[in-house]
């Protein structure tokens, strides 16, 4: 097989790649969780009452699709990003005093790959900055840039904590 994805990985494209290699003579269907699942808790669809949807952090709804509509598993992923972040900022506070743009590369690029996996656009578009601002060795800027990710982490977290305490 010599065949790729481009990141961030989305599911469906993931399962619509292992169906082009799979043979269709193969002995087990591939299931297909995705299709046309929307996100079910207790029979209803969960609806988020957040005044604007341009405040959100993330796109819920579509990054709960991307999770086979698995709330409880998307939420747990997002704890865990979460808890992975907050160490990050750390680290890469500490880079900047010792000025270690390989670091903040590093954890500015792992930052966007998550946020891109969650839909988390703004937390995305503040990481690629400061990942290309590292690459480019110009981090003038960079504890306003790290700030900025940490601002948006925290909005991520408030809508978690949310999320989480609006469960029927």
């Amino acid at each position: 097989m010599d065949d790729f994805i481009t990141k961030p990985l989305k599911q469906k494209d993931f399962l619509a790649k292992v169906r082009t290699w799979v043979t269709p003579d193969a002995q087990q269907p591939i299931l297909l969780p995705y299709s046309e699942f929307k996100a079910k808790r207790d029979g209803a669809k969960k609806e988020v009452a957040l005044e604007d949807d341009d405040a959100r952090p993330l796109e819920y709804e579509k990054a709960l699709e991307e999770f086979g509509g698995d709330e409880d598993f998307l939420l747990e992923v997002m704890g865990e990003f979460l808890k992975k972040a907050v160490e990050q900022i750390e680290i890469m506070r500490k880079a900047l005093k010792d000025n270690d743009t390989e670091t903040i590369m590093r954890e500015a690029h792992s930052i966007k790959g998550a946020a891109g996996n969650l839909l988390a656009e703004d937390l995305l578009s503040v990481a690629s900055q400061l990942e290309q601002a590292a690459i480019a060795n110009t981090l003038q800027a960079g504890p306003v840039m790290v700030e900025k990710l940490n601002n948006e982490i925290a909005r991520i977290a408030d809508f978690v904590e949310f999320i989480s305490s609006t469960d029927p």
